[in-house]
């Protein structure tokens, strides 16, 4: 009946760099002008999570928890002046993970066990891009070169399996899983918004079987189906 948790919390102090300025004269035709570029970023990251396993009265048996937490943040100028000066101003992007898992492991007998899990994750992109130009009464903002991109992820999954070990091992496994994914693009005066969704279900079977043939020698045979991002 024990149980324990662990717990973590881990953070990236902001950070802040610049780039050096770059002042050089340039020819081009019959233009002659200097270029000068500056840029300047923070970006700050943070991580967190917690998990919990806890033993069953039954011998081999478990039911485990985790979730974790993960930020990515970055803001940063750039300024580029040169035969028409123009800056990239707030450009700002924000990513959002969360990721939650429950498993859980079942002895039925001394050679039959059964485990089962659920698994759910959200990823949350918000990226934009600002520009600006100067112009008499100062600096405007330029629709025609700025943008946005937010992006929104769902991924829920479940498991089954039943293995069966003794003077040989068999175990088979069902997956079912389900994606959602829905984006937005905007924020440019030339280009018209645009979005996207996705949404489908994926079961991925597998089974494996092994035999003992000697203590020296092994037969397997399995087959499966997986995804990979």
């Amino acid at each position: 009946n024990g149980q324990f948790g662990e717990s973590r919390w881990v953070e990236t102090f902001p950070g802040k760099r610049k780039m050096q300025a770059c002042l050089r004269k340039s020819k081009k035709s019959e233009f002659a002008g200097n270029l000068y570029s500056y840029a300047e970023q923070n970006r700050s990251n943070l991580s967190a999570g917690t998990s919990m396993v806890h033993k069953l009265k039954r011998e081999g048996g478990e039911l485990s928890a985790s979730f974790d937490y993960f930020h990515y943040y970055r803001v940063g100028n750039q300024l580029m002046d040169s035969f028409k000066p123009d800056t990239l101003k707030g450009h700002e992007g924000n990513t959002d993970l969360y990721v939650g898992q429950i498993d859980a492991v079942y002895p039925l007998s001394e050679v039959w066990k059964l485990q089962a899990g659920v698994k759910t994750s959200f990823v949350t992109i918000d990226n934009t891009a600002g520009y600006m130009r100067p112009s008499a009464s100062g600096w405007l903002p330029d629709g025609a070169l700025g943008s946005r991109f937010v992006y929104d992820e769902n991924i829920n999954a479940s498991y089954l399996q039943a293995g069966y070990e003794k003077d040989r091992l068999k175990s088979q496994r069902a997956k079912l899983e389900h994606t959602h994914v829905h984006g937005d693009f905007g924020g440019n005066t030339q280009q018209k918004d645009s979005s996207f969704t996705t949404n489908y279900f994926h079961l991925f079977p597998t089974i494996a079987l092994q035999y003992g043939l000697t203590s020296e020698h092994l037969f397997q045979f399995s087959y499966g189906r997986r995804i990979t991002r």
